[in-house]
């Protein structure tokens, strides 16, 4: 299945995590939180207390600047869970000079006390802004929850362009995308 991407998108990131118990169990959004940087080196979520263990913590980067050449290099809870990338999950485009980067990173099976806070760090602070979005998810797989991931790289121009390619291989999977649209100003779209 194709999924929805943000309109005029220019790049994307997609992965779907599968359900993690036999009969596949109900999968529900816990917490979402956000937060933005301009020419930064770092970004930090201040995120709600989990009230569960187990569940899947994922956070999504969005970047787009005119001198963009930062990347996600680790991604920390002040707890000290480190969390994990998702392999082959960073997109990139460019229209006109105005570069763009999208990006996932997960936790799976957390804990009651994994932390207050996210942050994200930069390999520099050359991007112009930099937007991060946290979702704790429940009813996800404890141990390797990651079954497919897809990116689009310098997407077309249109009202609704899509996202990555991304099909599901079992019946309960959570899909995740995060893109870059190029709308007046140039708005980044959230983590879905």
């Amino acid at each position: 299945a194709t999924t929805p991407g943000p309109a005029q998108s220019y790049c994307s990131s997609g992965a779907i995590f599968s359900a993690g118990f036999t009969p596949p169990s109900r999968i529900t959004i816990v917490h979402e939180a956000e937060a933005r940087g301009i020419s930064v080196s770092s970004v930090t979520i201040p995120t709600p207390t989990t009230t569960a263990s187990r569940n899947l913590l994922i956070v999504g980067v969005a970047m787009q600047g005119h001198t963009l050449s930062a990347t996600v290099s680790s991604v920390v809870s002040n707890a000290g869970d480190v969390y994990t990338h998702v392999p082959g999950s960073q997109a990139t485009g460019n229209l006109g000079g105005n570069l763009q980067l999208t990006d996932l990173w997960y936790k799976a099976n957390s804990n009651s006390s994994w932390g207050t806070s996210v942050t994200i760090t930069l390999t520099n602070s050359s991007s112009d802004i930099t937007d991060c979005y946290f979702t704790e998810v429940s009813g996800i797989a404890s141990i390797s929850p990651l079954d497919v991931v897809n990116t689009l790289n310098n997407g077309t121009s249109g009202s609704t362009a899509p996202g990555p390619t991304l099909t599901t291989s079992h019946p309960v999977e959570f899909l995740v995308e995060i893109g870059v649209a190029n709308s007046a100003g140039g708005d980044l779209h959230d983590l879905q």
